[in-house]
């Protein structure tokens, strides 16, 4: 398949556009999934990144789909290889674990402790470059079909591509894991592996075993074996909504407080411990701190005051703005008429938010769900009518929390969408009593790299895109700004 499947997909994607589906853009989807599933390696690893955004799976997503985060098709490898033999007492020949770049072997060192022993897969050593050209142009080509909204997907593909190379690079990952196990080293909730430097290499790390089952591993089982609390429960002892918190909390606590966010905690790497306690393991990629801490913090108060009851989505607008986009806000604000320009959007989103709340039963349902991010999109900020692009910097943050978003996604449905809003509203009150604990960097940024002359070409594009794609919406902004 995974010569032929950049062909196979431009032949299933043309049929669908042609068909006389009625939602043909949820059979784009589930096209561009399987298709990339069955190429296996990196194309696994960038469809585990589109799982990771709600939008991608909303309408078709099962947990029989999130078991793509759960175990990829094993590879034959010769361990000696990789690894002496004379450093261990026992060594497994067969993988425990398999992911898209690396499989897992279990072991005992001489010394007694027992391991998980990660070796780079042989073919993305030998293809990656390759399939990272190929997985181009399935990117291109999957664009014309699911056009951009708040993300570029080009930037976004030259991000997953940086990431990539980062990901195989095991000296990285292995310096991530030590930042990592300093930061918990005290922690009551999270354990991080023990890595044995002096057992690995380049291609290979030698790291503490963990025991229990990942996130991954539940979800996979929900509506087979029972539930989610009682499988995991019957498991560890443990209950499952606390520890779902804990690494929705985590993420959030360490955006705001460390120099760096563990960047892809997807529930095939959250490990379920006893004494409601968790694991992360996989750091081969990590995520600097937000641009400016202190605008995360407003952006996810903004947010959590939704989920509690307010109507503001004007002030989610500005702080999603100011945190995700902070050069394009200051520069707004930088024109004589910018401030203005984000009053006036504020305004006249609240009142669409109330009105559409009001009549809407379908956007009502989504906010109280909790679903903010398929709201904002589809009624707060129709066809992203502000012309919103994200940073790379706040991109990969925005990718990492996106990533436990998966997972709380994938539990909400399986649950019938009941738990979402509450964990989300847990995790971040976790934060936020971090934050009202130890107080939040004062950070914002108010310079911006755009002149004056490109701030106001920039203003005025802004309300150019939104008298083409939102006419009511530039229609009440400026009459606010100009009355």
């Amino acid at each position: 398949m995974r010569k032929n499947g950049f062909s196979i997909l431009i032949k299933k994607l043309v049929k669908i556009y042609f068909s006389n589906i009625s939602n043909k853009e949820i059979e784009y989807k589930k096209t561009l999934f399987y298709t990339l599933r069955d190429m296996g390696g990196v194309y696994i690893k960038f469809l585990q990144v589109l799982c990771t955004n709600q939008n991608f799976m909303e309408g078709w997503g099962t947990p029989l789909e999130y078991e793509v985060f759960h175990q990829t098709p094993k590879e034959q490898l010769t361990l000696s290889k990789y690894v002496k033999y004379s450093n261990f007492s026992y060594l497994e020949q067969k993988p425990f674990a398999s992911g898209s770049f690396a499989q897992l072997y279990k072991g005992r060192l001489k010394t007694g402790e027992e391991v998980a022993i990660k070796i780079l897969r042989p073919s993305v050593r030998k293809t990656l470059s390759s399939d990272l050209l190929k997985l181009e142009r399935i990117v291109k080509i999957a664009n014309y079909f699911l056009p951009n909204g708040m993300i570029n997907y080009k930037e976004a593909y030259s991000e997953f591509k940086r990431s990539c190379l980062l990901e195989v690079d095991y000296r990285r990952e292995i310096s991530n894991m030590k930042y990592f196990s300093k930061i918990y080293q005290d922690s009551n909730h999270v354990v991080i592996p023990r890595v044995y430097e002096e057992f690995c290499s380049r291609y290979v790390i030698v790291q503490e075993f963990i025991y229990g089952p990942t996130l991954a591993d539940l979800i996979s089982q929900i509506g087979k074996k029972g539930d989610l609390y009682s499988l995991n429960y019957r498991l560890t002892g443990s209950d499952i909504w606390k520890q779902i918190t804990i690494a929705g909390g985590e993420a959030l606590r360490t955006a705001i407080g460390e120099d760096y966010v563990f960047g892809d905690p997807h529930p095939g790497n959250i490990i379920l411990l006893k004494e409601n306690k968790i694991a992360f393991i996989d750091f081969g990629i990590i995520a600097s701190k937000p641009t400016s801490q202190e605008a995360f913090y407003l952006w996810m108060k903004s947010y959590y005051d939704i989920l509690s009851g307010s109507m503001d989505y004007g002030k989610l607008i500005q702080t999603t703005c100011m945190c995700f986009c902070p050069d394009m806000t200051n520069a707004l604000k930088r024109c004589s008429l910018g401030h203005d320009f984000f009053d006036s959007v504020s305004e006249a989103i609240n009142k669409r938010s109330k009105i559409v709340s009001t009549i809407n039963q379908e956007a009502n349902g989504i906010v109280e769900e909790g679903y903010l991010l398929t709201a904002f999109t589809k009624f707060i900020d129709n066809k992203n009518a502000l012309n919103i692009k994200l940073d790379m910097t706040n991109f990969r943050l925005l990718k990492a929390m996106q990533a436990f978003i998966c997972s709380v996604t994938a539990i909400d449905n399986a649950h019938g969408k009941k738990q979402f809003a509450q964990l989300m509203l847990d995790s971040m009150q976790y934060a936020l009593s971090y934050c009202a604990e130890r107080g939040v960097k004062s950070d914002m940024k108010y310079q911006t790299k755009y002149s004056l002359n490109e701030s106001y070409e920039l203003l005025i594009s802004n309300l150019t895109s939104l008298a083409e794609s939102d006419e009511v919406l530039f229609q009440s902004i400026c009459e606010r700004m100009f009355s």
